[in-house]
């Protein structure tokens, strides 16, 4: 049987933490040709079936929940489901909304859940009322026997997609859907299975993070940057930051946009002043223990992954704050996330993804690039500009650093946040906030002018793509296709493409991860877990035997057979490393027969 375009829907037992993908009670739907029926939870798995073999479009309104309902409930239609989705046989009116809004420069994120769309788009009101609460009293109760309303509430929603999804199709297709909509499900599976923490390490972590916070505040309160009731006085904290950075002969002293002393931990840190030290040092402690340590404690932590106007991915915790794609890189949080017993993490993180992705667009929209040749070349971008900066060829940098010069780490350093900060665009003035900000460098505005025009001579390519961005109207993502309209500023812009392409290389990576874990049974992956995505690292869940190696090995493979399909003249490298605990400090440690062991042993 050939279906028609036919949109879906599904009600579900509540979802929570641990039920990411609950039981479905009923599915409705409605296909183009004008059939609607609401459909039992014992009807829904030969519905889907026959849908999948007949080659059935399937729409739906954030088909990621739905799809992994789907497959929860019946697991032999994952690999129809997988498929669906590799023929772009799933369109999602979620992300298509998504996709045109920002190529209308109106994407705003929180107006995308269906009742609003339909709002807009159809003047439907779909009367969100409480029935959505109420289909766990009716699944073990038949069709005939359910209120009208509940009957008309699932229906409404398939009908409303369906529309919703027509409407849009008028409104002109959007480029990138598919790749989207596949990213929407892998994110969604991701964070539906969770990441677990050790009680143990996370009552460690607070017990020190307290005794640090406790020890502190003797100090500032006997400073007068902290007064006895525990309340900050910030008049003193901004008189003794002006007070340091005079001291030390830094003028303008450093200042938020109204003019005031900055007051954050990269200023204070690097004040010189032990006091401010600890006064920046204060707040990072209590971030962790207000921020961190309520979600550690959860046990397992659910993320819930979202598009950005880049087409990064944003993150948030489920239940919690803060999110885990921007964990502290020291401190304890992260070494508190443990795989489950009977598995390790196989990790990796792509080799300077970014640098990569700015030579990839420099190559297509400028037609050249130093630092795509530098890169596929072997070398080190940050020693290269370092050398520029000294004076001195590659290969006598190269012995230097070998050797421990520290002048050559100090440049090292300055042209690593040169050559991240310098491709979006920023000026001298903003480049100062960003490298004290990002990586607590301190620098005149004069020096960052002074290492702009050498950033420039290293890699020349720039002065054309500044150019460029100078005269375009839109973004238009390259190979996706994806635009990003309206009125785009010029650092946005600049960043625009390299980020985005950077997503679009991690997406299309983590798609194949997904697919080999979930539904090639002939792969390593098969039943691995991908447990956390971090803009340019994955971290899964490997069985803790012979098969973590060959586990962690097709992930690196398949990480940068996804990026390449982004990368083609400037591939990706990676290298993935097995770890007992998530840290930052992780290596690939291997035996003496070249296997990957975890890490530490």
């Amino acid at each position: 049987m050939q279906f028609p375009t036919t949109a879906i829907d599904t009600e579900t037992l509540p979802f929570g933490k641990g039920r990411m993908a609950p039981p479905i009670v009923c599915l409705s739907y409605a296909d183009v040709d004008g059939r609607v029926r609401l459909l039992h939870h014992t009807e829904v798995a030969p519905f889907v079936r026959r849908a999948l073999a007949g080659g059935a479009t399937i729409v739906t309104h954030n088909g990621a929940y739905d799809f992994a309902c789907l497959m929860a409930a019946d697991p032999s239609i994952v690999p129809a489901v997988f498929e669906a989705y590799d023929d772009n046989r799933v369109q999602d009116t979620l992300v298509r909304e998504q996709l045109i809004d920002l190529r209308r420069g109106d994407f705003r994120p929180g107006r995308y859940d269906l009742a609003q769309v339909a709002k807009r788009r159809l003047g439907v009101d779909l009367g969100k009322d409480d029935w959505r609460l109420w289909y766990a009293n009716l699944r073990d109760k038949p069709l005939s026997a359910w209120p009208d309303g509940a009957k008309r509430y699932a229906i409404d929603d398939s009908v409303a997609t369906r529309d919703v999804w027509l409407d849009q199709e008028a409104d002109g297709v959007p480029a990138d859907q598919h790749n989207q909509a596949r990213a929407a499900l892998w994110l969604h599976l991701c964070g539906a299975w969770g990441i677990r923490t050790d009680p143990a390490r996370v009552t460690k972590l607070a017990g020190e993070l307290e005794t640090e916070r406790d020890a502190l505040l003797v100090v500032l309160k006997a400073q007068g940057l902290v007064r006895k009731d525990g309340t900050r006085d910030m008049a003193a904290v901004k008189r003794r930051v002006k007070e340091a950075y005079l001291l030390m002969g830094y003028v303008p002293v450093p200042t938020t946009p109204t003019g005031a002393p900055c007051t954050d931990a990269a200023t204070c840190d690097a004040s010189g002043d032990d006091v401010l030290k600890a006064y920046g040092r204060l707040g990072e402690v209590n971030s962790k223990l207000n921020n961190y340590v309520p979600v550690l404690r959860m046990g397992t932590v659910h993320a819930r992954y979202g598009l950005a106007e880049t087409g990064r991915t944003t993150c948030t915790i489920y239940l919690g704050k803060g999110n885990l794609q921007n964990l502290p890189r020291t401190g304890g949080v992260r070494e508190c996330y443990v795989p489950r017993p009977g598995y390790v993490f196989a990790g990796a993180d792509y080799d300077g993804l970014e640098l990569r992705t700015v030579a990839q667009a420099c190559l297509r929209l400028v037609g050249h690039s130093e630092l795509a040749r530098a890169l596929n070349a072997g070398l080190d971008p940050h020693l290269a500009l370092a050398a520029q900066i000294l004076g001195v060829d590659y290969d006598e940098a190269k012995a230097r650093k070998k050797a421990g010069d520290k002048e050559i780490d100090n440049a090292r350093q300055t042209a690593k946040v040169a050559n991240f900060g310098f491709p979006g665009g920023l000026g001298a003035e903003r480049f100062v906030e960003y490298a004290r900000g990002s990586y607590g460098v301190d620098i005149s505005v004069e020096r960052a002018r002074d290492l702009k025009s050498q950033w420039l001579q290293r890699w020349p390519e720039f002065v054309a793509y500044f150019a460029h961005i100078n005269v375009i109207d839109q973004v238009q993502h390259l190979f996706s296709g994806r635009v990003r309209g309206g009125d785009v500023p010029y650092t946005v812009a600049c960043n625009s493409f390299f980020q985005g392409l950077g997503a679009d290389a991690a997406k299309r990576a983590g798609w194949l991860i997904c697919r080999a874990c979930y539904a090639q049974p002939d792969s390593p992956l098969y039943g691995c877990r991908t447990v956390l995505f971090a803009h340019d690292e994955f971290l899964l869940e490997v069985p803790d035997d012979e098969r973590a190696d060959p586990a962690a090995r097709e992930l690196a493979r398949l990480m940068c057979e996804g990026a390449n399909q982004f990368l083609p003249d400037v591939p990706a490298t990676t290298e993935a490393c097995i770890m007992r605990y998530y840290s930052k400090d992780a290596k690939s440690v291997y035996d003496e027969d070249r296997r990957l062991v975890p890490w530490p042993e």
